[in-house]
C-alpha cells in the first residue's frame, strides 16, 4: 500500500512538473522579450538624445547596439541612415536606408531619404528613381 501511494505521488509530481515546464518556459520567454523590448526602447531613446546633442558617433554606436537586439526594425536602420547623412557619409547612409527599405518597402519617407543620400553621392538617376518610388 505504501509503495502504491509512493508511486501515485511520484506520478502526480512528474505530471505536474511536465505540465508546468512549458508554462515556465513561456513565462521566461515573455520576460526575456519584455526585457529586450525595454532595452531596445532605451537604446532608441538614447540614440535620439545623442543626435539632438550632435554626438553622432555615440548615436551610431547606440543604434548599432539596438540593431544587434532587433535586426528587423526599420526604424533602427532609418536612424542609422539619418546619422550618416548628418555626418555627410552618404555611402553608409545609402546602405542603411536600403536595409530599412528591405524591411518596409512601402514607406515613402525611406525612399525620400534614400533619394537624398543618392543625390548627395552624385547618383542622380538612382536618386530620381528613389524619389519616384516615394511618390508612388
Amino acid at each position: 500500500m505504501f509503495i502504491r501511494s509512493l508511486s501515485l505521488a511520484s506520478l502526480i509530481f512528474v505530471a505536474l512538473m511536465v505540465s508546468q515546464t512549458p508554462v515556465s518556459a513561456e513565462r521566461n520567454s515573455f520576460r526575456i522579450a519584455q526585457t529586450t523590448q525595454l532595452e531596445l526602447n532605451n537604446l532608441l531613446l538614447r540614440g535620439r538624445q545623442y543626435v539632438q546633442a550632435k554626438d553622432y558617433d555615440k548615436a551610431l554606436e547606440t543604434y548599432e547596439q539596438a540593431a544587434i537586439l532587433d535586426r528587423v526594425n526599420p526604424k533602427i536602420f532609418s536612424g542609422i541612415g539619418y546619422v550618416y547623412i548628418l555626418k555627410e557619409e552618404y555611402d553608409a547612409a545609402t546602405e542603411a536606408y536600403e536595409q530599412a527599405i528591405a524591411l518596409t518597402p512601402n514607406n515613402p519617407k525611406l525612399y525620400y531619404a534614400l533619394g537624398y543620400s543618392l543625390g548627395k553621392k552624385g547618383k542622380h538617376l538612382e536618386a530620381a528613381e528613389a524619389y519616384e518610388k516615394e511618390i508612388d
